[in-house]
């Protein structure tokens, strides 16, 4: 199982961290997101939620031994 936390902003005005142990960060534009092919499986889902621009949402993705298994999701308006 594993939780996220995606932060979504209209205007970007904030530098980000260099040191991270995360990895490099960096501001992606949503219609460029599937461009970044580093990620896990389950990753995708919610990525394309965010490209349709789809409501706040709480998720939960499974895995097993690092394997995608299945998600959860609810919508909120």
């Amino acid at each position: 199982m594993v939780y996220i936390c995606i932060y979504s902003k209209k205007i970007i005005q904030v530098t980000l961290q260099k040191d991270c142990n995360e990895g490099d960060l960096v501001w992606v534009k949503k219609n460029e997101i599937q461009k970044y092919k580093k990620t896990w499986e389950g990753d995708y889902i919610f990525l394309d939620w965010l490209v349709q621009d789809k409501p706040f949402f709480s998720a939960k993705f499974n895995y097993k031994d690092n394997k995608f298994i299945d998600y959860e999701v609810t919508f909120y308006d």
